[in-house]
């Protein structure tokens, strides 16, 4: 079973953010694309798609969310989670450790989002309405498409309150295949 424990930073701590942080991040295949992890010892900060950007757009948009943070580049080693969610044949049975660095209505929304049950998809208003803030629509909008780690945090599960695919930072592509592996091909997150 894939665990996840996400501690949370708060923005307010942003202004000094950093400070004894070192994050490592390395570069990744992976059956949707190339894929940019960062991590700090505590756990995963940061996976992003590459989507043929350079690998120093992703390491200067972390330096400045974190400017006192020291980046390490490393070999991209095997990350045993990522081996167990992309291998059919290996189990699960590793604990996901995120790292996020997040306003408290954000991590309120990517629990939500934690908590749809596989194969099926959501929308902004629902969610909005579950953790509590109906009338914050474009708030809750915001934290899904700021999820720096939507691979784990199901962000492509959200679709527009009409029930179309709406944005996706990954492309519609990427959204649907996303959608279709974790619904109905074995990738569970």
């Amino acid at each position: 079973m894939l665990e996840r424990r996400a501690p949370a930073h708060r923005p307010a701590g942003w202004a000094v953010a950093g400070y004894d942080l070192t994050i490592q991040y390395s570069v990744h295949d992976s059956p949707f694309g190339e894929m940019f992890v960062a991590q700090t010892p505590r756990g995963i900060c940061q996976v992003t798609f590459s989507n043929g950007l350079p690998l120093i757009a992703f390491v200067s948009n972390l330096q400045r969310l974190l400017p006192e943070a020291k980046l390490l580049r490393t070999e991209p080693e095997p990350i045993a989670v990522f081996e167990s969610i992309f291998s059919r044949n290996k189990p699960i049975d590793k604990t996901l450790n995120l790292h996020l660095f997040a306003l408290p209505t954000h991590i309120n929304v990517w629990r939500t989002l934690l908590a749809t049950d596989p194969g099926t998809l959501t929308d902004h208003i629902a969610i909005a309405n579950a953790v509590g803030r109906r009338k914050s629509n474009l708030a809750t909008h915001n934290a899904i498409t700021s999820n720096p780690i939507a691979f784990f945090i199901l962000s492509h599960r959200a679709v527009d309150p009409e029930g179309q695919v709406g944005d996706y930072g990954w492309g519609v592509t990427r959204k649907h295949a996303l959608d279709a592996a974790h619904g109905c091909c074995g990738i569970a997150t």
